[in-house]
């Protein structure tokens, strides 16, 4: 299960995880919430064919403020320095991930966002005349419960179905 919180940097180091020793700056966050909790963040220093993990901390350490170029300043940093160098609260998508053995559940940091990165966009807009067009049905549909209901207003009779929505029947689902 995901979950989304604000947090701020406590403590930096650069470092190097796991077997493999995949070289890391590693952020521990301070949760905004009721128990302050702390959670660990690993930024991979690493890149391969589709992943480049230098962009990806840069793009992380900018949400939170950080203006400088020498990831060297982060290393040992506490939290008075994280506090001047990194001051901005971010937006951390928190997953649950197992064990390995499986039983046990383990929150880890999968993203960090610049607050109010979670603006939504469409992948495929609509055109003014159709967003009116569903707009109206839309509007016929709520009014048509509300009749249902008892209300009193009728529905108004639909907009003029000149678009590419046009040829569908009522009960055909466009995206189907």
């Amino acid at each position: 299960m995901n979950r989304t919180v604000i947090a701020r940097a406590v403590a930096c180091v650069l470092e190097e995880v796991g077997d493999k020793l995949t070289p890391s700056l590693t952020i521990n966050f301070r949760l905004d919430d009721e128990h302050q909790s702390v959670r660990r963040w690993n930024g991979w220093l690493t890149t391969t064919e589709k992943y480049n993990g230098f962009e990806k901390v840069l793009e992380a350490l900018r949400a939170m403020g950080f203006k400088g170029f020498d990831v060297e300043s982060l290393h040992g940093a506490d939290e008075n320095v994280c506090e001047k160098l990194l001051p901005d609260a971010v937006s951390l998508v928190i997953e649950d991930e197992p064990s390995q053995d499986g039983s046990k559940l383990f929150e880890k940091v999968k993203w960090v966002n610049k607050l109010g990165s979670s603006v939504l966009t469409a992948k495929h807009g609509l055109t003014p005349a159709n967003r009116m067009t569903i707009a109206e049905k839309f509007k016929q549909a709520a009014l048509a419960e509300k009749m249902k209901a008892g209300g009193t207003q009728k529905p108004e009779a639909p907009a003029d179905m000149s678009d590419e929505f046009a040829s569908l029947g009522d009960d055909e689902d466009p995206f189907g």
